[in-house]
Order: structure tokens, then C-alpha cells, then sequence
């Protein structure tokens, strides 16, 4: 089980023991964590407040990378991380647009030329529609149309 905490402790794993608490000495690129996510492989993302030199950062169990805006990170205040079917990481970030990773590239989301601001949370229902909303509205993809539920 892996803990975050937005009061400087970084994060910390629990093995059912013990806790491992990790910081930015250990390799995360901030000790202000804002979300955690575990993808389909096992590896664990963190999402952070947007301070200091934070990112998208990623452990595969031995070490930590950071992608950073300099990596072409759409934004570094990242609230909400879900990986789709088809290995996709979609990133919801505070102040800027819902941002897509494809494994190589980033890039904004949008559709119609709509893009989507403020997203605070993103999860699949049981058909594989992709839901996200934020302060903003509340809208579901279904890969191709984006509904949008609220008005």
C-alpha cells in the first residue's frame, strides 16, 4: 500500500511489516505528492502539487524517473493519472488542459476542438467509457464522442 502526503513527507509503501518512506533524496522530483496510481505492469505513478522542479514521476520497484515540462509534460500540478485499455496515460492537471501520454509524447487533449481544464479526477466505467470532470463539468469519451453529462 503506498500513502501520499501534501505536508512535505513524500510518500511512503507499506509491506504489511513495515513502512519505506521515499523523498526527493531517495529520486521523487517533490516531497508534496497530490496522487498515486498503479499501472496495469505493476508501476507506481505520483502526481505532484506543481512546485519546485515536480512532475509526472514513475517507480518500476528499483529507481524513479521524472517526466518534466521540459520533456514536454503538458503541465507539472498533476490531480488525477488513469491508464486506458490501449496503454494511454491520461493526466489531469490543475491550472492547464487534460494532457495525454502515449509512452513517448505528450500532448492536450481535445475533441472538436474542445479542450478540457481543471480535471480532477478520471476513471472507466465497465464498458470502457473514460470519465473526467473537474470544477468545470463532468464528461464521459467513449473513444471517439465526448458527452458532456453536466450543463
Amino acid at each position: 500500500m503506498w500513502f501520499a502526503s501534501m505536508t512535505h513527507g513524500g510518500v511512503s509503501r507499506y509491506d504489511g511489516e513495515e513502512f519505506t518512506q521515499f523523498l526527493i533524496e531517495d529520486g521523487l522530483s517533490d516531497n508534496q505528492v497530490r496522487t498515486i496510481y498503479c499501472d496495469k505492469s505493476g508501476k507506481i505513478w505520483f502526481g505532484f502539487n506543481g512546485n519546485r522542479n515536480s512532475g509526472l514521476t514513475v517507480y518500476d520497484g528499483n529507481s524513479f524517473k521524472t517526466y518534466s515540462v521540459e520533456d514536454g509534460l503538458c503541465n507539472k500540478r498533476i490531480r488525477a493519472i488513469y491508464e486506458t485499455k490501449n496503454g494511454e496515460f491520461w493526466l489531469g492537471v490543475g491550472n492547464g488542459n487534460l494532457c495525454i501520454f502515449d509512452g513517448q509524447n505528450f500532448s492536450e487533449f481535445s475533441s472538436n476542438g474542445q479542450t478540457y481544464s481543471d480535471i480532477l479526477f478520471i476513471l472507466a466505467d465497465l464498458e470502457g467509457n473514460v470519465w473526467f470532470g473537474g470544477i468545470n463539468g463532468i464528461w464521459k469519451f467513449d473513444g471517439k464522442v465526448v458527452t458532456e453529462i453536466t450543463e
